[in-house]
Formats: structure tokens, sequence, C-alpha cells
């Protein structure tokens, strides 16, 4: 994950997602990203981000976007990534 973004006036956080795609086929990537207190112990928020058509060796990037306004230290984990490869 790359360095989340706040902008102070919408409330709006973005965080870059980074995908690179090891596998065979051209595919589709559906990642969970959390916003967590520091110590990971409350889990404040999820949203997704989703990447399309990636070819086999090909890097990608995208957004994860948060509505919410959270409180000084929040982290951003990856929860869960989904594959899914083209036909064939």
């Amino acid at each position: 994950l790359g360095t989340p973004v706040a902008d102070e006036a919408s409330g709006l956080v973005t965080v870059p997602v980074i995908v690179t795609n090891t596998s065979e086929k051209r595919s589709m990537y559906v990642i969970e990203i959390a916003a967590e207190t520091p110590d990971g112990a409350t889990q404040l928020e999820t949203t997704f981000a989703f990447v399309e058509s990636v070819e086999p060796g090909q890097v990608a990037q995208s957004e994860a976007a948060f509505f919410t306004t959270f409180p000084a230290g929040t982290v951003y984990a990856v929860q869960g990534v989904s594959r899914i490869s083209a036909v064939g």
C-alpha cells in the first residue's frame, strides 16, 4: 500500500494500491483494505479497490477510498485479495 492521502475539506482518504500479476493469465483483482487503530485491536472501516485487465507480469495501480475522517495514527492494512483470471 502506498501513503494515504487525506483531503481535509471533504474527509476523503485515498490509499494507493499496487498490484503485480504474477500469474500466466490476464487477471482482475479485488483488494479489501481496512483502516485500523495503531495496535490493530479495532477495525474502523473497510473498503475495496478494484484492478481490471492486468496482463501477466504487468504492474497496475488503483486507489481505495474511505469517506470517513479517522483519528491520527490510523493504519491501513490489506485484509484480503481475490484474483479472477481470464478464461482460456
